[in-house]
């Protein structure tokens, strides 16, 4: 019965020598702190296919060098209007929710797709409006606005 127990005892320190390296070998979570954002977008392709209308491109996302940035959402939006009157929203697309983690100093790709109906507007933007959640002053929202109509 005692050869028993101390086989057992042996065999648990063998585990936890073996298992606590493989715990720690993954390191400590990355630090968290405030961070700040730069936000642009790329129009790829513009197709148009009747009155319906497909733009494609890539948004991106760098973050500065010294903590990871978390973001709570990524939007991305087709704007029209006419001549002097207010924009109106034609499409809506989330492209992020919950969270995207990017690490410190990296630089986030992000593919979108489009479709709207053009209607009898002078003006199109594509906006993509991202939200970060540990900026220095608290949740902020980036926003960055691409007109596209010389390409209708």
């Amino acid at each position: 019965m005692k050869m028993n127990k101390i086989a057992l005892f042996s065999t648990a320190i063998a585990l936890m020598v073996l298992v606590v390296p493989l715990v720690s070998a993954c390191g400590p979570p990355p630090p968290c702190g405030p961070t700040s954002l730069e936000v642009w977008k790329e129009i790829e392709c513009v197709s148009v296919c009747g009155c319906e209308v497909t733009i494609c491109g890539w948004i991106y996302i760098q973050n500065d060098p010294w903590y990871s940035a978390h973001i709570l959402h990524v939007i991305d939006y087709v704007e029209a209007k006419w001549r002097g009157n207010e924009w109106n929203t034609l499409a809506t697309e989330t492209l992020v929710e919950p969270t995207l983690i990017i690490d410190s100093g990296a630089t986030e790709g992000i593919w979108f797709c489009i479709t709207f109906q053009k209607g009898m507007y002078k003006a199109y933007r594509n906006v993509v409006e991202v939200h970060l959640e540990n900026h220095p002053t608290g949740d902020r929202w980036f926003q960055y606005r691409l007109s596209f109509e010389d390409r209708l």
